[in-house]
């Protein structure tokens, strides 16, 4: 996942801002296969995975804002590593609170 970070640009100034593909262009390039690699560590991960939703046109700033998000992410990734490596770690140990919170209201 590492190799995937843009090319450092300002922020604000990333290559292809405010431009959507067109229909069809989604495999074109190659994303499906893309998304198919991102693999969610916890089970909340998984049920965001499932959610997730394409940004569309008019929703340029909440695509800027989750530009940013993922700039923040891979500058926290370089800086601490091993932070990261870590929390992966507890993620994919961890209990799915959505089965359990389930159970109970199952009374089971």
């Amino acid at each position: 996942m590492r190799d995937m970070k843009p090319p450092e640009t300002e922020k604000g100034q990333r290559r292809g801002k405010g431009m959507f593909t067109p229909p069809g262009a989604r495999e074109n390039l190659g994303f499906s296969k893309i998304w198919e690699m991102v693999s969610p560590r916890s089970a909340m991960g998984r049920r965001a995975k499932v959610r997730t939703r394409p940004f569309m046109p008019g929703m340029e700033a909440e695509l800027e804002a989750e530009f940013d998000c993922l700039e923040m992410i891979l500058s926290l990734w370089d800086t601490y590593p091993d932070s990261f490596f870590e929390i992966i770690g507890i993620l994919e140990n961890a209990k799915d609170p959505f089965s359990a919170i389930s159970l109970l209201r199952e009374n089971r």
